[in-house]
Order: C-alpha cells, then sequence, then structure tokens
C-alpha cells in the first residue's frame, strides 16, 4: 500500500518514503497546559492518532515511534498560576493530567514520548537545549537581544517564509509584542523572552526567568532525541514535514 501525503512545502500530495523503514518517526506539537483543552486542541490529537495508527498498520508497530511534547513553559501558564495563586508546577501537573484524560476518552492511543519542554531549556548532557542553539544563533549574527529579549533577525534568512509562501511584506506581528531595536517590527518574533514571575524556570542558566517559544522547544528535544524519534516533524495544522525528499 502506498501512502501520500500533504506536503506544505511543494504544495501537492507526495509518496511519503520514511528515512529508515525499521525506525519510522513523528514528532507532534503538543499542549500548551495551562488550561482545560477545547475542540481545537483535540483536532491534531485526534489528526496524528489517524497517523499514528497507519504508520503501525503500514510498517509494523514496533517500528514506529510517536513523540509528543508538553509545552510546561509559557507566558500563559507564568500568568495563569499568578492569577490562581498556586505554583507553576501545580497548574502544569493538574492541567496535564486533565488533557491525558481527555485524551483517553477521546479513544486515542498514548505517543511513545511525552517530552516536557522545561527538560530541555538547559540540558547540558544533550546534544544541544534551547540556550545553546539561541546562543549560537546570536554568535552567528541571526539573533540579537534588546530590553531582555533574545529575537530572530528575519533578514538573515533569505529563505524566511518559503513555507507558507508569503513574503516578509505580507506578514504582520505576531500577538506578542518585542521591541524592534530597529528592525521592522512587523517581521519580528521571539526566542525566548524574560518574563516577571515568582518563580524560576526550571533548570534556567539566565539569572532572569525565560519563556522558550515553540519552535526552539521542538528544535531542542528533535536535536536531542533524532536517533530515537524526531525524522518526521509534524505542525499542529496537520501537515506532515521533514520527509525525505521534501
Amino acid at each position: 500500500m502506498e501512502l501520500r501525503l500533504y506536503d506544505t512545502l511543494t504544495r501537492e500530495k507526495r509518496v511519503f518514503t520514511p528515512i529508515d523503514p525499521k525506525r519510522v518517526r513523528m514528532y507532534v506539537c503538543g499542549p500548551t497546559v495551562y488550561d482545560y483543552a477545547h475542540i481545537g486542541n483535540a483536532r491534531p490529537v485526534i489528526v496524528f492518532d489517524v497517523l499514528f495508527r497507519l504508520l503501525r498498520h503500514l510498517c509494523g508497530p514496533e517500528h514506529v515511534t510517536y513523540v509528543r511534547n508538553v509545552t510546561d513553559v509559557d507566558d500563559k501558564i507564568n500568568a495563569r498560576a499568578a492569577e490562581r495563586g498556586v505554583s507553576i508546577r501545580e497548574l502544569t501537573e493538574q492541567t496535564y493530567k486533565n488533557f491525558k484524560a481527555d485524551v483517553e476518552a477521546l479513544g486515542c492511543l498514548p505517543p511513545t514520548f511525552e517530552p516536557r519542554a522545561t527538560e530541555y531549556v538547559h540540558k547540558p548532557d544533550a546534544p544541544t537545549d534551547m540556550i545553546r542553539l539561541i546562543e549560537r544563533l546570536v554568535k552567528n549574527g541571526c539573533a540579537y537581544a534588546a530590553e531582555g529579549h533574545v529575537l530572530f533577525h528575519v533578514a538573515s534568512m533569505k529563505d524566511y517564509g518559503k513555507l507558507s509562501n508569503r513574503s516578509l511584506d505580507e506578514m504582520v506581528a505576531g500577538a506578542q509584542a518585542f521591541p524592534s531595536d530597529g528592525e521592522d517590527p512587523n517581521n519580528i518574533w521571539g526566542l525566548i523572552s524574560a518574563v516577571l514571575t515568582k518563580e524560576p524556570v526550571p533548570l534556567s542558566v539566565y539569572d532572569r526567568h525565560l519563556v522558550p517559544f515553540d519552535g526552539f522547544i521542538a528544535k531542542a528535544l528533535a536535536k536531542d532525541i533524532e536517533r530515537r524519534f524526531a525524522s518526521a516533524p509534524c505542525s499542529r495544522d496537520g501537515l506532515i514535514r521533514g520527509m525525505k525528499g521534501s
């Protein structure tokens, strides 16, 4: 049986060819655990559960690894914990427990692994972590510090917008406001941000409280465990990326 999946880059369905047929791996962005899951949160869980089951059917259950991270560090988490007067850990543990119960009620299979984002802010024994990735970008002129934030220098990436097929002129600023430090404020995005909380982010090596952004959570996780799982990263919108030949 031939499996064809939509390729975000080429805008067409392509035959899925695993890098290693005996080790088919998929990485999916998981929940940000600060509140109960809603129907929008359930959609990617169900979509990728279907894909997981299909890959298991085609390649054999023992040859498929499914990783879905848990984003347990985020500005929304910090704000909600402060609002409720509870610790960040207490909030994320209870919310994650609620999420797992909801996913089980939907009849979805559990992922092979569910690593937590906080484990990869600073992880000296891993090939890389979020802090080291960001420091490397700054060193190479692809990111810069501004008022407690570290921002990606969009102009340093010639292919920026290629995956979404949008030019920089078509893009607008995201929901979070960052100092532009001379760069077009519509075309900047944060890598890691200083926030005011009563608790330090676990394992942070900076003398400030940090909130890493989703892209770097995924990147750090994938770099650490790619030999076991992350050859086919999946986005929340239901598209597959990172397939051989795409």
